[in-house]
């Protein structure tokens, strides 16, 4: 059955509120892409809104019985589907409140630790001193990462490596130094 009018979307309804599940699904591939589109025009994820589009179906069809014939069924669904979207992005907003508080708090506690009086200089210090202990090759490469005036990609070029190997050698560099700082200040505390 293709649905061609409100009278096809009437008598669909009244076959699945009979028992006929599967009149539903001529429903859906007459109102599919209409409610997806007004969907993704809300939601830019394109997973959420294959999810918010398939969440208004089902609450239609568990729902039906509250649709009353006769009147436009795409308006209905449109509703619903209003009504889903808002859910989500409501959800999305308290996920992200409760994220930004935690990035706050944390930002506080580093900050705190960090400021602690004397901390920066003792930090500083140590810094200073686990640089100094590095190997030769280290200490340069440190030097060129840090003061450079190119992109990644030239330094790389310019070392001979790919990019993904100077950021990864990098990153083993600065973990070395995190970790020496670390306990630098642990015996500077005893």
């Amino acid at each position: 059955m293709d649905i061609q009018g409100q009278a096809d979307v009437d008598e669909a309804v009244e076959r699945v509120r009979q028992g006929d599940e599967n009149a539903f699904s001529t429903i859906i591939q007459a109102y599919h892409v209409q409610i997806r589109a007004l969907i993704g025009a809300q939601i830019a994820d394109k997973h959420n809104a294959d999810d918010i589009a398939q969440q208004t179906f089902v609450f239609a069809f568990q729902n039906l019985q509250d649709y009353q014939i006769g009147t436009n069924f795409l308006a209905w669904l449109r509703a619903i589907a209003r009504n889903k979207v808002l859910t989500h992005i409501r959800k999305c907003s308290q996920s992200n409140k409760k994220l930004q508080s935690f990035r706050k708090q944390n930002i506080y506690n580093l900050s705190s630790e960090l400021f602690e009086e004397g901390m920066v200089e003792k930090r500083l210090e140590a810094l200073g001193d686990c640089i100094e202990n590095l190997p030769y090759e280290k200490q340069d490469f440190l030097k060129k990462v840090n003061s450079r005036n190119s992109t990644l990609a030239e330094l790389a070029d310019a070392l001979g490596r790919s990019s993904t190997a100077v950021r990864k050698q990098a990153s083993r560099v600065y973990a070395i130094l995190r970790e020496c700082i670390t306990k630098k200040l642990k015996l500077v505390g005893n």
